[in-house]
């Protein structure tokens, strides 16, 4: 529950816009006319502002899971040439943004880090993954040492061991 907290504190930070105009408000209803001034919401908030590029693909591997569904005739080989040459085109690209931190589409079982210790080590080269051709070739080509797993899965499944109630709330509704 502290990692959702602290995910949903940092999305809240990062959509907060600093010129916004800034009010006070009484303590109280009571207290009205001896109101209490709150320091500005941009005060709480570095001037320097964290950048973030998002990438997003197609499941390499083609498992079934995207919700298009390509057919086999159409589907590409990452491995091969030309998408393999493109492939490094588009980690070079990336890199230029100069990425600190990486996250990926997977449950935290998936045990990422220790795949990029892997990958660094030479294995898992030849997977047509996106994990593996975009995430790791560039965490290892920066030399970042952690990988963070993401999914919509596992804050579903975090919530529900910690407040079903309020997931219960949030998905009611949803297929």
């Amino acid at each position: 529950m502290k990692s959702l907290f602290n995910f949903l504190f940092i999305l809240l930070a990062l959509s907060c816009n600093s010129e916004v105009e800034e009010k006070s408000y009484p303590a109280s209803d009571t207290e009205a006319n001896n109101s209490i001034n709150l320091p500005p919401v941009s005060s709480y908030f570095p001037e320097d502002k964290t950048q973030v590029l998002v990438v997003g693909v197609f499941h390499f591997n083609y498992p079934g899971l995207d919700e298009y569904k390509t057919s086999e005739e159409d589907q590409v080989d990452v491995l091969k040439e030309p998408k393999r040459s493109e492939m490094t085109a588009l980690v070079e690209y990336i890199q230029r943004f100069k990425p600190n931190k990486i996250a990926i589409e997977a449950n935290p079982c998936w045990n990422a880090t220790e795949k990029l210790r892997e990958y660094k080590a030479g294995e898992h080269r030849d997977k047509r993954d996106e994990r593996y051709q975009l995430a790791m070739r560039i965490a290892a080509n920066m030399n970042l040492d952690t990988l963070y797993e993401v999914n919509a899965y596992s804050l579903r499944s975090e919530l529900g061991k910690t407040d079903s109630l309020t997931l219960k709330k949030l998905t009611s509704g949803m297929s």
